[in-house]
Order: C-alpha cells, then sequence, then structure tokens
C-alpha cells in the first residue's frame, strides 16, 4: 500500500519480517547529546524542545485516540499535527554519514541529520543496491520529464 502522494515508485521489493539486529526493542534515554529514541532499527537524536514536542504530540494524540476510539477501516486518521517543530537547530541537523559499527557486533550506521538507521551487513547491502537501482530509476523519470 502506497500512502501519500507517489508520483513515481522509484524501487520496491519484499524483505524479512524481522530485521537481522534489534527487532523489537525500544528504548527512551537522556544522553550528553540530548534524548535518544530508539524504535527497532532506528534511532532519533532530539534535543530538548524537539523531545518536548513529540512527547507531548503522543500524549495529545493517545488522548484523542481513547476519546473518539478506533477510526474505521480503510480510513486514515490524523490524531495530531503540526506544520512547525522548533526553529533552532536540532542535533545533527547538518550531518549524513554511513559508518561500519562493531559495538555489538557488524552493522552499518546510515545517519541523516537526527536519524540513524542501523543495518547488519547483509541488510545494508541490499539497501544499497536498491538505493543504486532506485537512483537509476530517478534519472530514467528525470530525463523523460526533461525530454518533454
Amino acid at each position: 500500500m502506497l500512502l501519500g502522494r507517489v508520483k513515481h515508485l522509484l524501487f520496491q521489493t519484499r524483505v524479512k519480517p524481522e530485521p537481522d539486529r534489534y527487532s523489537r526493542q525500544y528504548s527512551i534515554e537522556e544522553c550528553p547529546d540530548g534524548f535518544h529514541l530508539h524504535w527497532e532499527n532506528t534511532r532519533h537524536n532530539l534535543d530538548q524542545a524537539r523531545f518536548d514536542v513529540l512527547s507531548n504530540a503522543m500524549t495529545e494524540s493517545r488522548r484523542t485516540w481513547i476519546s473518539r476510539g478506533k477510526p474505521s477501516p480503510g480510513t486514515e486518521t490524523v490524531w495530531y499535527r503540526s506544520d512547525r517543530i522548533p526553529d533552532v537547530p536540532g542535533p545533527d541537523d547538518e550531518s549524513f554519514r554511513i559508518e561500519l559499527d562493531d559495538l555489538t557486533g557488524p552493522a552499518v550506521h546510515v545517519h541523516l541529520r537526527g536519524v540513524r538507521q542501523e543495518f547488519s551487513i547483509p541488510e545494508f547491502l541490499q539497501y544499497a543496491d536498491a538505493i543504486a537501482r532506485a537512483y537509476a530509476e530517478l534519472r530514467k523519470v528525470l530525463e523523460c520529464q526533461i525530454a518533454d
């Protein structure tokens, strides 16, 4: 199921239902560089202002969901939305990097701004291949648009 306003699907494949690492774990930690929200294989690094906005939004969303009840099947319901997050730069707002990590066994960390996605080596190779294929498809799409 594609949600949002997908203009052109650049790549899609099926993956194993369980990731190789940290598959059903979560935690919220206060660290020297802010708050870390770990959810499965993703870590969001949030400063105090962003953490406050997110935790308030989650609390309000849950309160609304409980008071209104579960939506009917097939409907998309927004429980809470704001167009603004704090204007001050968050942790790592200008960072994009890919690291080979070995804290708990070999893994690849892809950092984009305040978000880190963790992959096992085989998962990263599959991810990198998908990015290469999507890049090639995007080039084709863009060339067609320029030619039109």
